[in-house]
């Protein structure tokens, strides 16, 4: 498990808000930069940041209505970290995880995940199939992903994750979903 996991809690979306895109960005920046601590008044001002961003793209309405698609997820996600950045003079930065092999292989993508919660480094993923849902790992056992995550979700089956659109399994990734958030110094 990811360092700050038993002391932190993750933020919790409402039961209507489809907002789980952007809990799970601001629940992967309050891991990634553990032990420091956000205030109450600091994530609220992040979340208003956000808020007003989509608003501005025009995309505040659709993403209450449907979701957050694709697109949406990650301009938010670069937005929050770099205003992120500027607000506490750190240099998170999101990097793609899987990678050459990672990308096309379902059990080096996984080991690619667990490779990096090893590091210290939360994994900001969207799940297609059954969840449909923005969530952040945060460890691992032999058999499980765990989930820092906004809907109380703990874990997802690791023999129930699949790579790719057409996979067969109930929750599947993208590659180009799945990020790892680092802190460089």
């Amino acid at each position: 498990m990811l360092a700050g996991v038993s002391e932190l809690e993750p933020l919790q979306q409402g039961e209507l808000s489809r907002m789980c895109g952007l809990y799970s960005v601001l629940n992967a920046i309050q891991l990634a930069i553990y032990p420091q601590r956000l205030t109450k008044a600091e994530l609220q001002q992040l979340y208003t940041h956000a808020v007003r961003y989509l608003s501005r793209r025009r995309q505040l309405q659709r993403v209450l209505g449907i979701g957050m698609g694709y697109n949406v997820w990650t301009a938010l996600r670069d937005e929050l970290i770099t205003h992120f950045n500027m607000m506490h003079g750190v240099q998170l930065e999101p990097s793609q995880t899987l990678l050459r092999s990672a990308a096309k292989d379902r059990k080096r993508a996984i080991q690619q995940i667990k490779k990096a919660v090893r590091r210290g480094r939360p994994v900001l993923a969207m799940f297609g199939g059954t969840l449909d849902h923005y969530s952040v790992f945060c460890g691992f056992t032999e058999q499980r992903l765990m989930l820092f995550d906004s809907s109380r979700l703990s874990w997802v089956k690791a023999d129930n994750v699949g790579l790719g659109e057409h996979s067969r399994r109930s929750h599947w990734l993208l590659a180009d979903c799945t990020f790892t958030l680092t802190e460089n110094w």
